[in-house]
C-alpha cells in the first residue's frame, strides 16, 4: 500500500488456486485426500492461491480432505516431508504444488514412493526441468501464469508511467492456462 511501486502485473493468486482445484477435482475420485503444497505462507500471492484452492475444494468437492504442507517442514526437507505424508496416508488421490520452486521436490517424492502412477499431480508454471515429469505422467498438468506476459505488461506499465500517462490499473492480471504434455512446448 505505501510502497513506491508504479504498479504490479501478476496472475491472480485466488483464481490460480481455484483453477488448480477445479482441474484436480476432475482428475480425482470424489473422495479421498488431496495434498496442497502451499509454499511460503509469508507471500500473499501463495496465501491467496492456497485460499482459492481450499475454498473451491471445500465447496465443490466436499468428499476431498485437504492436507496442507507448507515450506515450514522443521528438520526435514520438503521432499522428505512429502514422502512421509505419501507413505502415511494411503487415501491420497491428488496433489497440487502452488509454487514453481517446489515442483521438482513434489516430482521426486512421487517417484521415490512410486505413487506417481496413482496420484493426480498438478504443478505451477512451466520450466525446462519439468518436461520429463510431464512427459512420463508424473505431473498431469501445470498451471501457466504467463511470465512473459507479466514482463511485457510490466514494461508497458513503466512506459505509461514515464511518459506521463494515467495508469488505468495499479494491478494488472494476466491470463492463466493449463499446460499438459501435448502443449508443453507451446508455453516453454
Amino acid at each position: 500500500v505505501n510502497s513506491k511501486r508504479v504498479g504490479c502485473v501478476r496472475a491472480s493468486g485466488r483464481r490460480t488456486g481455484q483453477l488448480a482445484a477445479e482441474l484436480l477435482g476432475k482428475l480425482t475420485p470424489p473422495s479421498g485426500r488431496v495434498i496442497l503444497m502451499s509454499g511460503n505462507h509469508k507471500l500473499k500471492l501463495l496465501r491467496d492461491n492456497a485460499m482459492g484452492f481450499c475454498d473451491y475444494i471445500t465447496e465443490q468437492h466436499p468428499g476431498l480432505a485437504i492436507l496442507d504442507i507448507s515450506n515450514a517442514c522443521g528438520n526435514f526437507s520438503l521432499e522428505d516431508t512429502l514422502v512421509q505424508e505419501l507413505e502415511n496416508h494411503p487415501d491420497i488421490v491428488g496433489i497440487y504444488c502452488n509454487s514453481a520452486s517446489n515442483c521438482i521436490a513434489m516430482c521426486h517424492a512421487l517417484k521415490r514412493t512410486d505413487k506417481w502412477k496413482h496420484i493426480a499431480a498438478i504443478s505451477s508454471d512451466i520450466f525446462a526441468e519439468l518436461e520429463p515429469y510431464l512427459m512420463d505422467g508424473t505431473v498431469d498438468a501445470s498451471i501457466w501464469q504467463a511470465p512473459e506476459l507479466q514482463s511485457k505488461e510490466g514494461v508497458w506499465m513503466l512506459y505509461e508511467y514515464l511518459s506521463g500517462q494515467h495508469l488505468q490499473q495499479e494491478v494488472r492480471y494476466v491470463q492463466l492456462g493449463i499446460v499438459m504434455k501435448n502443449n508443453f512446448h507451446d508455453y516453454l
